[in-house]
């Protein structure tokens, strides 16, 4: 029988650097609702995981000046995305909320507007792929 193993736990614990930025930058604070202010702290939370092993924000402060660091932690937040199945309509919410509780930080600007979130090529509506039902092109990506 196999043994899965994997590295990622159930729950990804917050750092006290985490913890403060949440209680100094409130969602009234920052003119968020409540829920895009946590889809925001989850994509930041877990995007931070996934590049550094943990989640102190002060390693992407650090980090964010550097060449490619942008494109790295946009890849990593399509990651998240993926694997929290969030719609297009959540996934730009959550971004624009972690935007806005970046921003409101001293993280460099530059890197706030380089992260974006990468969306998969739309498919021309004169490819042979377009005319296939919906559930076969499921099972082929």
């Amino acid at each position: 029988m196999n043994e899965y193993i994997t590295e990622e736990p159930a729950y990804i614990c917050e750092s006290d650097e985490i913890l403060l930025l949440r209680k100094v930058h409130s969602h009234s604070s920052l003119g968020l609702q409540k829920g895009h202010w946590n889809s925001g702290f989850t994509l930041l939370i877990q995007t931070l995981y996934i590049t550094y092993g943990d989640t102190l924000y002060s390693n992407l402060v650090k980090n964010a000046d550097k060449y490619g660091e942008s494109e790295t932690f946009s890849k990593n937040m399509k990651e998240v995305i993926r694997t929290n199945q969030w719609g297009k309509s959540t996934s730009y919410t959550a971004l624009n909320a972690l935007k806005k509780i970046l921003s409101s930080t001293d993280i460099n600007e530059g890197f706030i507007t380089k992260i974006t979130i990468y969306q998969d090529k739309k498919v021309s509506k004169y490819s042979p792929e377009f005319c296939l039902p919906s559930n076969y092109n499921k099972y082929e990506r």
